[in-house]
């Protein structure tokens, strides 16, 4: 073999592998927002175990083998539905738990997640979702109905109960 052929099979091999690592094990990922500030900032790096939950079809939503589930508090990547970019978040709940936001604090079935690393820039309070129907909040919710009323679900929201199979997060930067 040519020594040009050698180093072109060698890159070849190189990116193969690079893909098959970053598609199935381990992620690097820059945080681009500051929702998660003070625990992670603008520009931080995280290597992300893509094994942990399970082994999953690359571009598809389906598992091949799963381990667990997410946990509370664990920090969690995942695709946004709505703009098809990567979120970096906390979750806050679980499949069935019920999750209320009084007054900026967040409640998980009827407790208090009050935490000193959760920051409250704004000091101003939204009031709750005017105008909503009670026996509607739950469906909307779901629906994703509510991604587009700005801060009325920051400061007073549901309470509604997360769907199994799913889970609730938030950013550390309410």
């Amino acid at each position: 073999k040519s020594k040009i052929r050698e180093w072109i099979e060698s890159i070849i091999w190189a990116f193969i592998i690079a893909m098959v690592i970053r598609t199935f094990f381990i992620q690097a990922f820059k945080i681009p927002s500051g929702s998660m500030e003070d625990t992670l900032l603008i520009g931080d790096f995280l290597l992300v175990n893509k094994m942990v939950y399970g082994i999953h079809i690359p571009f598809t939503k389906k598992s091949i083998l799963k381990f667990r589930e997410p946990e509370r508090d664990e920090i969690v990547i995942f695709i946004s539905p709505y703009t098809k970019k990567y979120f970096v978040k906390r979750c806050i709940a679980l499949s069935r738990d019920t999750v209320e936001i009084k007054h900026k604090i967040v409640f998980v079935n009827g407790r208090s997640l009050y935490k000193q690393n959760i920051i409250h820039r704004d000091p101003r309070e939204f009031p709750p979702i005017p105008n909503i129907n009670p026996d509607t909040y739950q469906r909307d919710w779901e629906e994703g109905e509510f991604r587009y009323v700005g801060g009325y679900c920051r400061d007073n929201f549901g309470p509604i109960v997360v769907p199994e199979g799913s889970i609730f997060v938030m950013g550390d930067n309410r």
